[in-house]
C-alpha cells in the first residue's frame, strides 16, 4: 500500500519523463537494425529465432560472444515470437525500458535524499543525456538497459528493507540482482553498492551489513568466474600497467562526456602506445589525483562528495580495460545526485548573505528567491542542448551505413567502422567498394583477423584460391 501511494504521488512526474522521451526519441523508432552485433546477436542469431526449450537453454549456456546476457537473449526471443524481426518494436521496447530506468532514477534519487523537483530535473537530464542515446537507439543495448533496471530496482529494494527490515524484501533484492547479472555483468559490482549506502547513511559499516551482503558477494563470485572465461582474451591482452593507466584516462573520458557530451561516436579507439610518458595518459592520472584530494577534503563537511564519486567508479570498474565505449548509462547516476546535491544547496542557503543585513529575513528570502531563479535559467537551456543533441545522436542510428560514415568521419582510422562497412559492401554487392574498404581495414591493421578472413572469402568468389589460401592463413596466423 505504501508503495502504491508513493508511485501515485510521481506519476505526473513519470508521465512528463516518458513524455520528453517519446519527443527525443520518436524518429528513431524508424530506425533499422544495424550491422553492428544486430546481426549477431539479434536478426541471424539462431538462438533468438525460435521460441523452444533447447534455445532457452542455449541462452543460459552461451556468450554473445564474450558476455553471458541470457537475460538479454530471452528478451529478443520473446520479442521475435511475437512481432517477428520487424525493427520499430525492437526500438519501442529499447525506449520503453529507458523511460522505466528515468522513472527510476527519479525515485532512488529521492530516497536517496534529494527534494523531488530536483530529482525529477537529474532525471530528465538522464532522459535526455546524448551519452544515453546509444543505449536507446542500439538494438543490441538491450543488456545496458535491463542491467540498469535490474539494478536501480535491487537498489531502490535494498533501501526499502533497511528501513522495514522485512526479510521478505531481501530476497527480493537477491532476486533483482541475479535478474541484472543474468542481463550484463556490469551488475556485479552492487553488493559493494549496498555497502556504500550504508556507509553513506550511518558514516562507518556494521557487521549486521556486511553479513547481509556476503549472498550478494557469492552470486557476484560466481558470475565473475563467468564472465572472466568469456572476456579471458581481451584482459589478457593488457599488462596490469597498461589497464591502469587505460583506466584513468577513460574515468576522465567519461567525466568529460558526461559534462561536455559533442563528438559522440559509437566508438572511441585506443591507437597509440599505452605509455606514461604520453600527455593523453599521465594528464588523466594528474586530473584525478586532484579531485581525489578535493572529495577526501569534502569529507569535513559532508559524505556526499564521496559517495557520489565511489557510486561512479565503482560501477565504471567492469569497463575500465575497453576505453572503446561510452559506457556510463548506469555510472553516470552518481554524477547525477552529486548534480542535485549541489542545486539542492543552493536552493535552500543564501550564498548572497554577505549583502544582506543581518536579521534581515524578508531580504534573504529574496535572495533565495534570485538564486531559484538563476537555477531555473541556467536549466532550461542545458535542457534543451540536452534535448536537441540526443535527438540528433539517434538519428545516426538510422541504417548500418549512416552509422559507419558518421564514425569515420569523426576518426577515418577506425578499424572496426572500415570493416564494418565492407561486410556491408560486401553484402549488397558492391565488390569493388568492399575490396577498398577491406584494404583499408588491412593498411590501418595488417593483422585484423576477421577482414582477413572476409578477403579470403571475397578471393574466393573471384576463383583466385591462391589468394584466398594465402590470406586464409595470415588469418590464421594472426588469431
Amino acid at each position: 500500500m505504501q508503495w502504491t501511494r508513493f508511485l501515485r504521488s510521481h506519476a505526473a512526474y513519470i508521465g512528463l519523463l516518458c513524455a520528453t522521451a517519446m519527443v527525443v526519441y520518436a524518429q528513431s523508432l524508424r530506425n533499422d537494425f544495424v550491422i553492428w552485433d544486430d546481426d549477431s546477436l539479434v536478426t541471424l542469431n539462431p538462438l533468438t529465432q525460435h521460441f523452444t526449450w533447447k534455445n532457452i537453454l542455449g541462452a543460459f549456456t552461451s556468450y554473445d560472444p564474450e558476455l553471458y546476457v541470457p537475460l538479454t537473449i530471452l528478451s529478443f526471443q520473446i520479442e521475435h515470437l511475437i512481432v517477428g524481426f520487424t525493427p520499430f518494436f525492437f526500438h519501442l521496447d529499447n525506449l520503453l525500458l529507458h523511460v522505466l530506468n528515468a522513472g527510476l532514477v527519479l525515485l532512488l534519487l529521492e530516497r536517496l535524499g534529494l527534494k523531488r523537483s530536483t530529482s525529477f530535473f537529474a532525471a530528465l537530464v538522464f532522459t535526455v543525456h546524448p551519452v544515453n542515446t546509444e543505449a536507446v537507439a542500439w538494438v543490441s543495448a538491450r543488456k545496458d538497459l535491463l542491467a540498469t533496471l535490474f539494478s536501480l530496482t535491487a537498489l531502490l529494494t535494498y533501501l526499502y528493507w533497511k528501513s522495514v527490515q522485512s526479510w521478505q524484501w531481501l530476497w527480493i533484492t537477491l532476486g533483482c540482482f541475479l535478474c541484472a547479472l543474468l542481463s550484463k555483468p556490469v551488475a556485479i559490482v552492487l553488493p559493494v553498492i549496498f555497502l556504500l549506502l550504508d556507509w553513506k547513511q550511518r558514516g562507518n559499516l556494521t557487521r549486521r551489513s556486511v553479513v547481509t551482503a556476503i549472498p550478494f558477494f557469492l552470486l557476484s563470485a560466481v558470475f565473475l568466474v563467468i564472465g572472466l572465461y568469456g572476456k579471458g582474451r581481451n584482459i589478457g591482452a593488457l599488462t596490469l600497467a597498461e589497464t591502469f593507466h587505460l583506466a584513468c584516462k577513460s574515468t576522465v573520458f567519461a567525466i568529460g562526456k558526461f559534462l561536455w557530451p559533442t563528438g559522440l561516436s559509437p566508438i572511441y579507439l585506443q591507437t597509440d602506445p599505452i605509455s606514461i610518458t604520453l600527455p593523453q595518459f599521465w594528464m588523466p592520472i594528474v586530473i584525478l589525483l586532484l579531485l581525489g584530494g578535493m572529495t577526501l577534503w569534502s569529507l569535513r563537511r559532508t559524505r556526499i562528495v564521496m559517495f557520489s564519486a565511489f557510486f561512479f567508479l565503482i560501477f565504471l570498474i567492469p569497463s575500465f580495460s575497453n576505453f572503446a565505449k561510452d559506457d556510463i548509462y548506469l555510472a553516470q547516476i552518481g554524477l547525477l545526485f552529486l548534480l542535485g546535491s549541489m542545486i539542492d544547496t543552493i536552493r535552500t542557503r543564501s550564498f548572497l548573505r554577505d549583502f544582506v543585513e543581518p536579521g534581515d529575513g524578508r531580504r534573504t528570502h529574496e535572495v533565495t528567491k534570485i538564486q531559484k531563479a538563476t537555477l531555473f535559467i541556467l536549466a532550461v537551456p542545458l535542457l534543451l542542448f540536452l534535448f536537441w543533441s540526443a535527438h540528433a545522436q539517434s538519428l545516426l542510428w538510422k541504417d548500418s551505413e549512416t552509422l559507419y560514415r558518421d564514425a569515420l568521419r569523426k576518426n577515418d582510422r577506425s578499424v572496426v567502422m572500415h570493416y564494418n562497412l565492407a561486410v556491408l559492401e560486401h553484402r549488397r554487392g558492391n565488390r569493388v567498394a568492399a575490396f577498398e574498404e577491406y584494404q583499408r581495414t588491412l593498411t590501418i591493421d595488417p593483422l585484423y583477423g576477421k577482414a582477413l578472413s572476409n578477403l579470403a572469402v571475397f578471393y574466393k568468389e573471384d576463383g583466385r584460391i591462391g589468394d584466398a589460401l594465402a590470406t586464409l592463413g595470415r588469418a590464421m596466423e594472426s588469431d
